[in-house]
């Protein structure tokens, strides 16, 4: 039941955005990505951190997530592969589950303008990550923009992780995920919000 209320409110997001957006025309509007956001980590400190940096241990490295449920069990079906950069920086997600139908099913962490599946919509996302004092555990940060022409920004989200590795296990670890966004008033659409939170496992891919 909470996985088909997540999937709704997704849905919901995504189709008052796309209605508010199919009208408009014009020239879009600049970029709004923080330079430095602060972080909190799992040892329980925080951490000022500067748009696109990195986790270290993470480095060249691509991770499928599995959302965990209250019996421990974990979903057959990743909800988003997650690839890092060679700074450890959040570079993409891929098989992406997180408004699709807007995003699709890759978003790219890179700062630029890209296009989304509502045309004449683009997003601009951005990452920033950080990691405790003794590398056991990290906070990563990705913050998405999308803009629409004339209205300029019209949708944000954050996807926000904090995973420690397992002890036994260099291809595992787990932690808390969550992704949350909002729209501003559009035609037709009023401001909307959602935001998601589960608890995952992430297993190494390569």
């Amino acid at each position: 039941m909470r996985n088909c209320a997540r999937i709704h409110r997704r849905t919901m997001f995504a189709a008052l955005l796309s209605s508010g957006l199919l009208c408009l025309v014009g020239c879009t509007g600049s970029s709004s990505l923080p330079e430095t956001v602060s972080v909190n980590l799992p040892d329980g400190t925080q951490a000022e951190v500067t748009l696109g940096a990195g986790v270290v241990t993470l480095a060249d490295t691509t991770w499928d997530f599995y959302q965990v449920y209250g019996t421990n069990s974990e979903s057959g079906t990743p909800f988003v592969r997650i690839t890092f950069g060679p700074n450890g920086e959040l570079s993409s997600f891929d098989n992406n589950t997180f408004v699709s139908e807007i995003f699709g099913d890759q978003i790219l962490f890179d700062g630029e303008r890209h296009d989304t599946n509502q045309p004449p919509v683009t997003y601009e996302a951005a990452t920033y990550g950080a990691e405790t004092s003794d590398a056991s555990g990290f906070t990563f940060v990705g913050n998405l923009n999308a803009f629409a022409p004339v209205l300029g920004m019209v949708a944000e989200a954050t996807a926000d992780a904090q995973g420690q590795y397992d002890e036994t296990d260099p291809d595992l670890m787990t932690g808390s995920f969550t992704f949350s966004g909002s729209t501003v008033d559009l035609p037709g659409a009023p401001a909307q919000t959602f935001d998601d939170s589960m608890d995952f496992v992430a297993r190494r891919v390569n």
